[in-house]
């Protein structure tokens, strides 16, 4: 910003400044870097624009089998594989509810809950969430944990 407003320029966006503004900060900025690690004792070393134009336009040298990869590999499923999971109405409004009230440490998150509450119907969706209400603040700790074990709790009762 100080530069810029030094030459009398009143935006500091580099896309908007010329090639020759731009290089004339770096060429500015290398030597206040020189500056600073001399500590300042005046023995600044230019760098020529010639050689900053020489590696304009230069790719890094190709990647060896032996370097470790650019980009991590993703881990979790991508989008288009992720299951949509929906929410009732009641349900959503049962989360707003308890989460207004300011009862609990933490937020209940309905990205967390959602797949086990629609997995136990709205019914006893509503029921977990009226037990949560029931219980005292300093019982329950996370609630979304609370939530996702009693609704598992239920799917494991159904199936026997």
């Amino acid at each position: 910003k100080t530069y810029c407003k030094a030459g009398g320029e009143t935006f500091t966006d580099p896309a908007k400044h010329t090639e020759v503004f731009v290089k004339e900060f770096l060429e500015f900025a290398a030597q206040s870097i020189q500056a600073e690690l001399s500590d300042g004792k005046g023995s600044k070393t230019e760098t020529p624009a010639a050689e900053l134009d020489a590696n304009i336009g230069d790719k890094r040298p190709a990647v060896s089998s032996d370097d470790p990869p650019a980009k991590l590999p993703r881990l979790s499923e991508p989008d288009s594989q992720k299951k949509k999971v929906t929410m009732k109405r009641a349900v959503a409004d049962k989360i707003r509810e308890l989460n207004e009230t300011g009862r609990f440490t933490l937020q209940i998150r309905p990205g967390v809950v959602a797949a086990k509450l629609a997995d136990v119907g709205e019914a006893q969706a509503l029921g977990v969430l009226e037990s949560l209400e029931l219980q005292e603040q300093e019982t329950v700790g996370d609630p979304n944990a609370f939530i996702n074990d009693a609704a598992e709790a239920l799917l494991a009762a159904a199936e026997d």
